[in-house]
């Protein structure tokens, strides 16, 4: 009875030793420490400038005197269409300089010596004496010789039916190696026109149509734009 009571008691003991003792089966996962947060810097904002800064300068083309226009010299229908077709002919870009980079005041006195139709607009084929009035930006004065610029123009015109004409197209011949061509291409078929143009004898060409002379052009536009 003895020796089985002390064998019970082994027993015991050693179940609870191997309870207490016994090492977990499964790993636990260890938890990263949780960083501690930035502490943020204010800095103290600049005081807001009131003062607005001075607008920078600005740059202003040099005055010029305005461009002569058809009203200023009271040409209505056909005659403004023709002077505004012979203004825009001298000044196309291909050929001569805009009249911001050169100034001057241009002013076409103009013949018509002959029409003729293609493709539903009106060429007319013209003698223009083109008046050039230099202008001195320094003095603001025009120089009191004016150049000239007498040439051969075809000016195509629509007729809008109302009293009014579109320009659409104005050509000139330019100076050098295409004159001949382009001269010849601005009487079209106008043959007889071309050689009675060409020849010794163009002076006594009479024209269809004529405008102002150069001088009364000039003393119209010096009115209508105020120049003394």
């Amino acid at each position: 009875m003895k020796r089985i009571c002390l064998l019970t008691l082994g027993l015991t003991l050693t179940l609870a030793l191997t309870g207490c003792g016994a090492a977990p089966t499964e790993q636990s996962q260890a938890i990263p420490p949780t960083p501690s947060p930035t502490p943020e810097i204010i800095l103290p904002s600049e005081p807001a400038n009131t003062e607005s800064a001075p607008p920078a300068p600005v740059e202003t083309a040099p005055a010029l005197p305005p461009e002569p226009t058809a009203a200023m010299f009271r040409f209505e229908g056909l005659d403004a269409a023709l002077f505004d077709g012979a203004y825009r002919a001298y000044f196309d870009p291909e050929w001569i300089t805009p009249f911001a980079d050169f100034p001057r005041i241009v002013l076409p006195h103009i013949n018509v010596l002959g029409t003729y139709e293609d493709g539903g607009i009106t060429y007319y084929v013209c003698d223009i004496m083109y008046k050039q009035h230099y202008y001195d930006e320094e003095t603001k004065q025009f120089d009191d010789k004016a150049g000239s610029l007498a040439t051969a123009c075809r000016i195509g015109l629509a007729d809008n039916g109302d009293g009014t004409y579109t320009v659409e197209s104005g050509l000139l011949p330019p100076s050098g190696g295409d004159y001949s061509r382009v001269l010849r291409e601005v009487f079209g078929p106008l043959e007889e026109l071309y050689q009675q143009y060409t020849s010794d004898n163009a002076g006594a060409l009479t024209p269809i149509r004529s405008f102002p002379a150069s001088e009364e052009l000039w003393e119209m536009y010096r009115e209508a734009a105020d120049i003394e």
